[in-house]
């Protein structure tokens, strides 16, 4: 790429389409778009319609060949040995052109249509063909046949010098392109990229990846699909797609969930179990990060207007804090501290469609904080935490179906999560079947917990 002629001009145009610049070999259904900036009514790189017969069109190569003439007699005799590839084109398919042929190559549509007859040949076809039962076929005479036969030889001979052109250096024959007459003039610059590499990147002005095709088609340009048009198209129509649900279904649940397992963790504080105790309190803190996160625009002035224990709302007013400044830290109540790194917090930043309204970037810190704020299975205290919240949602059946709302949808659209779900430790929980102070409280069984989510954490890698 830093040899490219362009790179500099692209660089100053990063946020504007790149149309890739493939001329085409006669095998080779590859085509190339360019356009200039646009001053006034400046039109693009190739001949337009409305400009196309205005003056004959007249090969370039030995033959001289003008294709205006072509509707007169051709001389089925004549030397074919010094002509090249657009010209024997040209010259073989003039018969059926005559004729009105519709041509699908759009290389060929183009050259006759520099014509002042081929359209009238063309529409007198179609005409024809409005009559039930007609179906038209082009007639040669035998001379005709002969002669396009003979043609069609010299072609295939040239054909085998595609990539092995006179000049060394290159890896194309330039020489055997079909259609530079489609342009307005051949920059010398691209003429020598397209040699040396078979394919040139160029600046354009289009808006779209699909501008290009459609000014393409309208010119009768042959246009190489590649996969990014497609992949661009399926981008945004599952982003907008994504942001729709997210908008209008998503966060609205989300907040009612968070909401909703905070006062079940708050409830649970009053607990006489010190396991029970010391878990909820942590749990309510963590939804109190994200309640807020899914609430709110900014950080709250003061701490007094947090609903979480006394002992956590310092910590929780760091975390909403240092979501919205994005900027990776330490953290208490994450237990980031210098010997185990920083949170990565810049995660907290909304990009993409996140940006476009107050409603999606909301809802991105809300769900960043659920999934990227992790129980660790290294520690025990984690462990009590997650399985706490997991007994909770059991016992909750209202809750479990707000969660479910947002699972489906998202496990559908984006797929199967690369972490162990809550929904995975809330049935690990419920198999043990035990209350939860008597699991919070024995080691072994906690132990076991831990070793299952593990477990799971292991076989999700390894089927991903």
């Amino acid at each position: 790429m830093k040899h490219n002629p362009y790179y500099k001009r692209m660089q100053k145009n990063a946020s504007r389409t790149v149309a890739i610049a493939l001329l085409i070999l006669l095998f080779s259904p590859t085509a190339w778009s360019q356009s200039e900036k646009l001053v006034g009514n400046t039109g693009d790189a190739y001949i337009e319609r409305t400009q196309e017969k205005k003056t004959p069109l007249i090969l370039p190569g030995a033959g001289k060949v003008n294709i205006e003439k072509l509707k007169g007699k051709i001389d089925t005799q004549m030397d074919i040995s010094k002509l090249n590839l657009v010209e024997l084109r040209a010259i073989r398919n003039a018969f059926a052109a005559r004729q009105g042929y519709p041509f699908k190559d759009a290389t060929l549509r183009a050259l006759y249509n520099t014509t002042t007859w081929y359209n009238d040949a063309l529409w007198d076809v179609y005409e024809k063909e409005e009559t039930p039962g007609k179906k038209f076929s082009p007639r040669y005479t035998k001379e005709e046949l002969a002669f396009t036969e003979r043609i069609r030889a010299r072609e295939a001979e040239l054909r085998k010098l595609n990539f092995k052109p006179a000049n060394s250096k290159d890896v194309v024959n330039m020489k055997n392109l079909i259609n530079p007459f489609q342009l307005k003039e051949f920059d010398p610059k691209l003429y020598s990229m397209l040699g040396q590499n078979g394919f040139a990147i160029v600046p354009a002005e289009h808006n779209q990846l699909f501008h290009v095709y459609e000014k393409n088609d309208y010119a009768d340009f042959p246009s190489f699909v590649t996969t990014d048009l497609y992949l661009q198209l399926f981008h945004l129509y599952f982003d907008c797609v994504l942001r729709d649900v997210e908008e209008k279904h998503l966060d609205s649940l989300m907040i009612v969930f968070s909401s909703k397992m905070g006062a079940e963790m708050k409830t649970l504080t009053s607990s006489q179990n010190a396991e029970i105790k010391a878990a909820a309190e942590y749990g309510q803190a963590w939804f109190a990060v994200a309640s807020w996160l899914f609430s709110h625009d900014k950080a709250p002035k003061s701490i007094a207007t947090l609903n979480a224990p006394e002992a956590y709302k310092k910590m929780v007013m760091e975390e909403i804090t240092k979501s919205f400044e994005a900027e990776n830290g330490y953290s208490e109540m994450l237990e980031y501290d210098s010997q185990t790194g920083m949170f990565a917090y810049s995660l907290f930043r909304p990009r993409g469609h996140y940006t476009r309204s107050k409603v999606c970037s909301r809802y991105f810190r809300g769900m960043m904080w659920l999934q990227t704020a992790h129980f660790g299975t290294d520690k025990p205290a984690k462990m009590k935490q997650i399985a706490l919240i997991a007994n909770v949602f059991n016992q909750q059946p209202k809750i479990k179906t707000i969660y479910d709302k947002v699972s489906e949808p998202i496990t559908y659209l984006m797929g199967t999560p690369d972490n162990v779900t809550l929904i995975q430790v809330a049935e690990l929980v419920k198999k043990m079947n035990l209350p939860i102070e008597k699991l919070l409280s024995s080691n072994k069984d906690m132990g076991k917990l831990t070793a299952n989510i593990e477990a799971i954490a292991r076989n999700r890698h390894v089927s991903s």
